[in-house]
């Protein structure tokens, strides 16, 4: 199963069928944001705003499902991940699990469509994991350069360039973004969607080197938890600005990513692990970087971004579902943030 997952990701057998789907699901979103912002007269939740947006590219672009599905189903089963009508995961998955037998996504061609238990957990997963994280960066990433418009107009500055030389973005030019790359990963370090890392179980006894400098044996079956927030905001690791968003921050060749290939390796250090570590990395961490240029390429082509005066006032904390995304400044939801929406006079 984790060799056919693999295969659905790769960029070059599966990524670049799926890209004029999420190329149009991107330039639809444009008309979206306008919509939720009731023509720019009304903050917009950019939380809920994202979560939606990458909730729809994974279903129109790696399960195939239909425009119709995707809007029937998507803010439903967001919801219930939230705790909202949790039972509705069941009716999900099984509506899923039928979809798919129409469907030529690459998710689509590796998942069995029998209704078990099994392949409704299946099914959930990639639901959760496949939109939820994504959402999250792509809100703190816009939250961090709303607070830093020196960034936001280097960002600018360089989508205005990739526009003027691209009629339209395609696959193989989405490398010539250096500066969005850094954006993105001084966000995945900064505000890690997985704050609280994954667990493993250790297949055998490991010896470590304790604070003491002596070694320290972990015996086989213990469980381990690779922790990103203190690794991502640790001084000792990156410096004394850790707690800064700075995205000229100097990364290492392995944390960075590869401008010859794109989506071809996964990013890992010791000190830094958005995508977790070694060979049970995320799966899908070629279409988050993918989606994510794309979204960006489209909203900040059209449109600016500021903190409304609300948002403004409020020091926005993060808040750990799992997945940590943005407290609300709202009493009656859990996660957003409050942008207001300008559209650019001058695109190019």
């Amino acid at each position: 199963m984790r060799g056919d997952m693999n295969m659905a990701f790769i960029p070059s057998l599966s990524l670049k069928k799926v890209f004029p789907i999420s190329l149009k699901r991107a330039e639809e979103c444009v008309t979206l944001l306008q919509n939720m912002s009731h023509h720019y007269k009304e903050s917009v939740n950019m939380s809920e705003f994202f979560l939606n947006e990458t909730m729809a590219q994974l279903q129109q672009g790696m399960f195939g499902f239909s425009p119709e599905f995707e809007q029937e189903t998507n803010k439903k089963i967001r919801d219930a991940f939230s705790g909202i009508n949790i039972d509705y995961t069941q009716e999900f998955s099984i509506k899923g699990l039928q979809e798919i037998e129409k469907s030529k996504g690459p998710l689509s061609k590796i998942l069995d469509t029998e209704v078990t238990k099994k392949n409704i957990g299946n099914m959930l997963i990639f639901a959760f994991a496949g939109h939820d994280t994504t959402g999250h960066t792509l809100t703190w990433l816009l939250y961090e350069l709303c607070k830093n418009p020196i960034y936001k107009q280097e960002l600018i500055k360089e989508i205005n360039n990739y526009w003027s030389h691209h009629d339209k973005p395609t696959y193989d030019t989405l490398h010539e973004l250096p500066f969005m790359t850094k954006c993105i990963t001084e966000t995945l370090r900064l505000w890690p969607a997985l704050a609280n890392g994954t667990y493993r179980e250790l297949e055998h006894d490991e010896v470590i080197t304790g604070t003491d400098g002596s070694p320290v044996t972990i015996k086989k079956g213990t469980y381990c938890q690779i922790i990103n927030w203190t690794r991502h905001r640790s001084e000792e690791l990156w410096g004394s600005d850790v707690n800064t968003f700075n995205p000229h921050r100097e990364f290492k060749d392995e944390e960075i990513w590869s401008y010859k290939g794109f989506g071809t390796t996964n990013l890992q250090s010791e000190r830094f692990s958005p995508f977790t570590y070694g060979p049970r990395n995320c799966v899908g961490k070629n279409f988050s970087h993918m989606e994510m240029r794309l979204i960006l390429l489209q909203l900040f082509k059209n449109y600016d971004f500021y903190l409304s005066q609300e948002q403004e006032k409020v020091d926005v904390q993060g808040l750990n579902l799992f997945t940590m995304g943005p407290k609300s400044i709202k009493n009656d939801e859990l996660l957003g943030l409050y942008v207001n929406v300008v559209p650019r006079k001058s695109r190019l």
